[in-house]
């Protein structure tokens, strides 16, 4: 498994070895102070990933590491090793629900800031990015030839032909 070593505290941690529980409240030290409950743990093979919701903003964010509160040294996230607090299972589950539905917010706003689309006439039509100069353009494209023809074309592109979806219109 992983271990990291701080320099300047000259201090070994096992990043394999669980040091809070799910549920249990942790603090950041430097950043605003803020506070946060561990609402899932993920191990793989470098060590363990720790899922946080910060209490204050909703947002969501990881940590690797988290130290003991008694071994307090320099920018990080601690846990009272003392005194551990925990919420109800309840409470971390409403706060992760309001942390998704924010979260689903942000990412509306970041596609509606980054797709637009040019409603006067000789437009560029459709592009994602600040402006069609920058980003993808997205337009429909017609073909005359068979479908296989025309995905070997765009494969080339593309790079792999999964990646291409066409939907056959017919005209009547």
């Amino acid at each position: 498994m992983g271990q990291v070593h701080l320099l300047f505290a000259n201090k070994t941690y096992d990043t394999a070895k669980q040091t809070v529980g799910i549920n249990q409240l942790i603090q950041m030290n430097g950043y605003q102070d803020d506070r946060y409950v561990v609402y899932e743990i993920l191990k793989s093979r470098c060590g363990l990933t720790y899922k946080l919701i910060n209490l204050r903003t909703k947002g969501f964010t990881t940590a690797d590491l988290i130290r003991p509160l008694s071994q307090k040294y320099g920018i990080g996230f601690y846990y009272d090793d003392e005194n551990p607090r925990f919420m109800d299972a309840f409470e971390v589950a409403s706060l992760r629900s309001i942390a998704e539905q924010i979260d689903r917010q942000k990412q509306e706003e970041r596609q509606k800031q980054n797709e637009r689309r040019e409603k006067y006439t000789g437009g560029e039509g459709y592009f994602l990015g600040k402006s069609k100069y920058s980003g993808w353009i997205v337009k429909k494209e017609t073909y005359y030839r068979d479908r296989e023809s025309i995905i070997n074309g765009f494969s080339l592109v593309a790079g792999d032909e999964d990646n291409i979806c066409l939907k056959i219109c017919t005209f009547a």
